[in-house]
Parts: C-alpha cells; structure tokens; sequence
C-alpha cells in the first residue's frame, strides 16, 4: 500500500489537485476559501472520493498546523524514478541544471529551494536519503513552502554520492560550487550548458568530498556587507543567471 501524507497551502494543494489527481485521498477545506475550490468538490463528487468542508479549529487538527490557510489534502507520495531512468530522458544536446542540496534538511529550505527550482525550470533536485531528509520533504511545512513546486520538479533522494556524480558527468553536467572567495564571479562567463549547482547547509557548507567535484567555483557579487546568502536565495541567484543565458535568450522575441 502506498504511503500518504498530508499537504496544506492553496497553492501546493491546488496543484496537487492538477497534476495528481488520482492520487488525491481526501480533501478538507474551510468555508472561507471554499468558492475557489468548488471546482474540484464537484469532481472529487462525481468520482467517489471524500471531502469535508470544516472549520478552522477541525483544520487546524486534521492538518495538525496552525498555517494550513484554509485547505488540506491528504494524498499518496509520490514515487520518483531513478535517476538514471530520469538521465535518460534527457534528450542530446539540450541544456539541463540540477539542485544538488547536501544536508539542506530543513523543510523551509527545501522548500523554497524547489520553489525556486520549478520558477527557473531546474530539471531536478537531489537530496540526502536520510531519514531526516524524507521525513522534511513529507512534511506539510515543505510542501506549503514550495507552493507546489514539489509537483513540478522531480526530486531525488540519494543514498550514496558517487554513482550519481558518475551518471551526472557521463550525461554531459559540469559541477559548480560558490564560495565568496572565488575570483570569477557568477556574472563574468557564461555557464554550460548542462550544469550542477552544488549547494550545502547553511552551517557548514558543502563537505570537501563534494566540493572537490566542482569543476567550477563562482562568487555571488554584492555588496560584500554580509559573509553570504541563505541557501535558498544563493539557489535563486545561480538559477536565475542560468535561466537568463540559456532560456530567455533563446525565447523567440
């Protein structure tokens, strides 16, 4: 049987609602955002699968969050493929950048990070297998925070790094890294084409092992007031400058 768990937001559970219908269990919704999931009532109706309209206090209960902004879904998790399967999907010659996050197990994070990662179109986040990781990436902080980006990007949980490094650099990625001592910035050359933005938690970075994987270390230019960025918003800075050299220029004008 498969697992469940619970998601709240509007954002992250309309989406869910979009793409993964079927594997929706059971939908609670409070009166006050209940017009803007009427739709779905209606067809969560004709296809036999629960709802409860509630109030906050119930909502507040059943989602077991005091953020849950009115709505509630209970579905199956999501089962992500290998990523070897995903590696083979990518077609020759296309341009991909991957969120490669190392002991980013906060759900906050993680979130946004996805969040971000399904604005700019990263093609996949990997994490941590660890038990600490998953339970992160379950949790309703995670997935209120990613506003369902968690539908859009795949994310991968690896229990072991060399073999994915191995299939990464096989499919063509080169590995990059940030450190605010680094003598080329972000901004200077342009990135390749098929690239993994290494990040690390927000304590102690990325461990040596992976950090002597990058093939490429940039700094994120600022003022210089402040050592760094929070995880989060280094991953929007990287993918922003990617999206802008190898997406926007390429949109037909």
């Amino acid at each position: 049987m498969k697992k469940e768990h619970k998601v709240t937001g509007r954002a992250a559970c309309a989406k869910i609602l979009e793409r993964r219908f079927e594997d929706v269990v059971r939908l609670y919704v409070s009166e006050d955002v209940l017009a803007d999931f009427r739709p779905w009532l209606k067809r969560l109706s004709q296809e036999k699968k629960a709802y409860h309209v509630v109030s906050e206090d119930d909502l507040r209960k059943v989602s077991e969050s005091m953020h849950h902004e009115g709505v509630c879904v209970l579905v199956r998790t999501a089962t992500a493929p290998s990523l070897e399967t995903f590696l083979s999907t990518l077609r020759p010659g296309d341009p991909a950048v991957v969120v490669y996050l190392e002991n980013v197990g906060n759900p906050h994070n993680l979130g946004a990070i996805t969040r971000v990662a399904a604005h700019f179109g990263a093609a996949a986040v990997l994490v941590d297998a660890d038990e600490a990781t998953r339970t992160s990436l379950s949790s309703a902080a995670f997935h209120r925070t990613a506003e369902g980006g968690a539908e859009i990007v795949p994310i991968f949980p690896l229990a072991a790094a060399k073999p994915a490094i191995a299939s990464l650099r096989k499919a063509g990625f080169t590995f990059l890294a940030t450190s605010s001592h680094a003598n080329r910035s972000l901004f200077g050359k342009p990135l390749p084409e098929r690239l993994v933005v290494l990040l690390g938690s927000e304590s102690s970075g990325l461990t040596a092992a992976l950090a002597n994987e990058a093939t490429l270390v940039v700094s994120i230019p600022g003022t210089g007031e402040v050592e760094s960025l929070n995880v989060a918003c280094a991953t929007s800075a990287l993918l922003c400058e990617y999206y802008r050299q190898h997406v926007w220029t390429r949109r037909p004008s």
